[in-house]
């Protein structure tokens, strides 16, 4: 399989309680900054999933609000709305 198929699947297999949560939603928001707005909104996606695990990738997709990419801007933005990310996104 294609490498990014598999590391999606891989990151699809953490849950929210699980004790790797935190650190895969941290790499998933180091991840944000370099990748292309496909693999961007792909990744946004996943970190609701990481449930409170996710809070510390608030300020990565905060950022992502000033990209010169309307879909990933509409993406962070309905990611930071998520009940998850909500109060911890307001900080910023």
């Amino acid at each position: 399989p294609e490498a990014g198929a598999l590391s999606s699947a891989l990151l699809n297999r953490v849950r929210a309680n699980s004790p790797e949560a935190k650190a895969v939603a941290l790499a998933v928001a180091d991840a944000l900054a370099d990748a292309p707005p496909n693999t961007r909104q792909q990744l946004l996606y996943m970190l609701p999933r990481y449930g409170p695990a996710a809070r510390p990738a608030a300020p990565a997709v905060a950022r992502l609000l000033r990209t010169g990419d309307d879909n990933t801007r509409q993406a962070a933005l309905g990611i930071l709305q998520q009940p998850v990310l909500a109060a911890h996104a307001q900080r910023f």
